[in-house]
This record gives structure tokens, sequence and C-alpha cells, in this order.
């Protein structure tokens, strides 16, 4: 459908969304709005110039990720070059000639992504990756057309014939035996079963995986604010009555352990493997620490409560 189409629609979608925004409003106003991620952003030019930068950095490498394979990485530049020369090719004409919503999705969205100061990596690409794969191949008609080829077998063929290339070397190369990590390995195993066998269910953990330890464990856990590592989560932990600190170097924040050193040095090692340490920690301690730095507010993370029994 073209943008023209869509004039006939203009009117009540206009009027939909005026309403929906107003209610929205009425919302927040009388009966309060939700928690936003709008506080990451930062509109300063420099940083907002960093920000898109780093990210078109990031999602370009993630976007040529789509074809990789673990041999050679020309030949996943040699795919990503063309697939993507033949889209772009393919999105310049429709927007030349005739416009569709498409046309009109797509800047929009990218510009949301790269100006987001948060890449998400390759999943916040596709949404787009169907029309990417459209463009290409709407792209090889045109190329056809400009270097005057009877077919588009011609300049399909040799491409799907590469792209097929990088598929079949990854897929050779993948590990189809069990998983090495996660919540059958081994060391997780053990800190599983040490939970059960020598804590309390009316314990408390803080742990960086909180909902797979309460599944696995029946115990309470939650997450440790990552934003503010140091006496806020002290204060954090005291709130909620967290009675043990499991430290997870492989998926912890950088700053968790300097925060454990510093902060919490009476902590009582209870159990340690090559991927866990679990510390007991006192109430009094927690109370030192989070004396240090007296706050009114609310904790930020709510605490991961077991199953009900009933």
């Amino acid at each position: 459908m073209s943008i023209y189409a869509m004039g006939r629609g203009g009117p009540p979608v206009a009027g939909a969304t005026t309403l929906g925004l107003f209610l929205c409003l009425v919302q927040r106003k009388f009966l309060g709005g939700e928690s936003t991620y709008l506080d990451q952003l930062d509109f300063s030019l420099l940083k907002l110039g960093k920000s898109v930068v780093a990210n078109v950095l990031t999602y370009g490498w993630s976007l040529s990720s789509f074809w990789e394979n673990p041999y050679t990485k020309i030949l996943r530049d040699i795919i990503f070059i063309a697939v993507t020369c033949l889209a772009l090719l393919a999105y310049f004409r429709r927007v030349k000639t005739t416009p569709r919503i498409y046309e009109i999705f797509l800047p929009i969205y990218l510009a949301v992504v790269l100006l987001w100061p948060n890449p998400g990596g390759a999943r916040y690409l596709i949404p787009i990756v169907p029309l990417y794969v459209y463009y290409s191949l709407e792209g090889t008609e045109i190329l056809k057309r400009w270097l005057q080829i009877r077919r588009t077998e011609a300049i399909l063929v040799p491409l799907l014939v590469l792209i097929f290339v990088s598929y079949g070397a990854e897929f050779a190369h993948s590990d189809f035996g069990p998983f090495k990590e996660g919540i059958g390995k081994k060391e997780t195993i053990e800190l599983f079963s040490f939970i059960k066998s020598n804590t309390s269910p009316k314990d408390v953990f803080i742990f960086r995986k909180p909902r797979a330890l309460a599944l696995f464990t029946g115990r309470s856990a939650s997450v440790y604010p990552e934003s503010q590592i140091g006496t806020e989560v002290c204060r954090y932990s005291q709130t909620i009555g967290a009675t043990y600190l499991i430290k997870a170097p492989a998926i912890d924040d950088p700053n968790f352990d300097e925060f454990l050193i510093k902060e919490l040095p009476a902590k009582q090692l209870v159990f340690a493997n090559s991927d866990f340490r679990v510390f007991h920690i006192r109430s009094d301690d927690l109370e030192r620490c989070a004396a240090k730095e007296a706050s009114a507010n609310s904790p930020p993370f709510a605490l991961t409560r077991t199953p009900s029994s009933r």
C-alpha cells in the first residue's frame, strides 16, 4: 500500500491517536505513571553524537554477523556488502518512485535505535531483517535491468551459493552436544544443591540471576541494584532481609567484586567452586554498611518470591 492510499484512513487514525494520548495523560495525571527509561537519554549534542557513531558501528557489526561463519571473515564481509548494497539500491529506488509504509517505518525505527544510548545488538535489528532481505531481493531485479542481464538468476544464484557455503560452515562447526553453560552445568548444580541442603527456606539471596535461583532452590532471591553499586546495595539488602550473597564473576557487574571487598569485609564464605562463591551476611554488617549512605528512596528492584506451594 502506498502512502497516498493510506490517506483515506487518515482522520480516523488521527482521532484514535489523539484520544489515546489524551487518556494516557489523564492516567498519568490522576493515577500516576509508569517508570520509564528516559533517564538514560542524554540530549547534549556531544554525547548524542558519540552515541550515534558508536551505535552505527555496533549495529553494522551486528548486521554483518547474520552472515557469520567460523572460518573466514572475508566471506562474511563479501555477503554483507553485496546484500546491503542491493538492499540500499532497492530502498532508495522505492523512495524515489513509489514510497510505501515500509519506506517510512525503516528510517524512523533506525533513528530511534541509533539514538538510544544502550545498543541492543542483533535483537534490535530483528524487526528490520525481513525488510533487509526483501529489499536485497528486489535489488537483484533492479541490478539485472541496469546490467541488461536476461535472467535474475545470474545475480541471485552466485549470491545464494556464497550464503549457503557460509551457513553450511557455521552449521558444520556448531556444537550440538550438552550445554556447557547454564543450569545444567556441574558448578551450577553444585550451587543449587548446596543452597537446598544447607540453607533455610526463609533465607533471602542476592544473586545476579534471581529467577533461576528461586525456581531451582525454592529460596527467595533478588538482583542487586546494578546502577548503584556501593552502599546502596547494603541498604537494599537490608530492606529485603538478605542473608546470603552469591558472587559469580562471569555474570556479575565488574564493580561488584570491588564492592564486596570494600563494603562487606566481614562476610563469611560458606561455599565455593570455580564459578560461584556463597557468602553469609549478618544483619549488623549490612546495617553498618548501609549507614554510610542513608537514603529514603524505595528499593529499585523487587524481590523474586518462590512459587506458592498452594
